[in-house]
């Protein structure tokens, strides 16, 4: 049987585009790995996920260093994927609440299986959501399937959901760092967002984080899901298939390639996700 076989396109090479050295890799000693892998794990086991919020206000440069540690998250070929939307306008909190509680009625009373609706029972959740209009703030993650680029150019992105869930873990991790309470919120559908907050049709609403400086309660809800993390972990180390090596690994880095391969592009700013705010 006859097959065609395409040629490579070797006109091309890594030469052609610009590398820079990797000068903030820090390698550490063994012992600070585990010190300090052990104080962020301590730091991160104290995240827990709340609906209850006060309206205090939190300063706008706060949220944007949040925002640029989300921009670092790896995305497929470098594209930044996502849109990040904060809004603080009660009016547009408002119409995002409204939306939202229809659609969740929706989701209870008709959609959610019996095996959903017990799973959420423990968490005490239902259709009225008045944190979207307590909390200060609300960042609405979109997807993006194309972008385009500053000279007008589309381009293909590649991986957006797993690069969007990448960006938007590093988030919630930036503000809880900084000490912010947060909630992930995906009323389904979400397309009301898209029409709310001015986005186009070929951006998809990820989820919407609620956060704010603290919860008005310090009191929180669990579940069974909860005393599986550690189980889970411990499984997969006692699995046959989990072998002494799999925990050694050696790091060698000297250069770092940052290239869109778009020729004509600067690797280096072109492609950096902005905010967008709505106050």
């Amino acid at each position: 049987m006859h097959q065609n076989h395409r040629s490579p396109d070797l006109t091309t090479s890594n030469n052609d585009y610009p590398t820079i050295p990797l000068d903030q890799y820090r390698e550490y000693p063994i012992e600070e790995m585990r010190d300090r892998l052990e104080a962020f794990y301590a730091d991160m086991d104290r995240r827990r996920t709340v609906r209850d919020f006060s309206a205090r206000p939190v300063p706008r440069d706060i949220i944007e260093t949040a925002l640029k540690a989300a921009n670092t998250a790896p995305s497929g070929a470098n594209l930044q994927p996502w849109h990040f939307a904060v809004v603080s306008g009660p009016d547009t909190k408002r119409k995002i609440r409204e939306a939202a509680e229809l659609e969740e009625r929706e989701f209870y009373e008709h959609r959610a299986s019996e095996e959903w609706l017990d799973a959420l029972r423990p968490l005490g959740t239902d259709s009225d959501k008045p944190f979207l209009e307590t909390a200060p703030y609300l960042i609405a993650v979109f997807l993006q399937k194309f972008g385009e680029l500053p000279d007008g150019r589309k381009v293909k992105h590649y991986y957006p959901v797993e690069s969007t869930g990448l960006a938007t873990g590093i988030l919630i991790t930036a503000l809880h760092e900084a000490g912010l309470a947060t909630l992930t919120h995906t009323p389904s559908p979400m397309k009301f967002l898209n029409e709310i907050l001015g986005r186009p049709k070929s951006e998809r609403p990820f989820l919407l984080l609620v956060w704010d400086t603290r919860p008005t309660t310090l009191r929180f809800r669990t579940s069974s899901a909860n005393r599986l993390r550690t189980l889970r972990v411990l499984s997969i180390c006692n699995s046959p298939r989990w072998r002494a090596t799999d925990s050694l690994f050696f790091v060698e880095i000297v250069t770092v390639v940052l290239s869109t391969k778009l020729p004509g592009v600067d690797p280096l700013g072109a492609l950096v996700s902005k905010p967008q705010l709505f106050e």
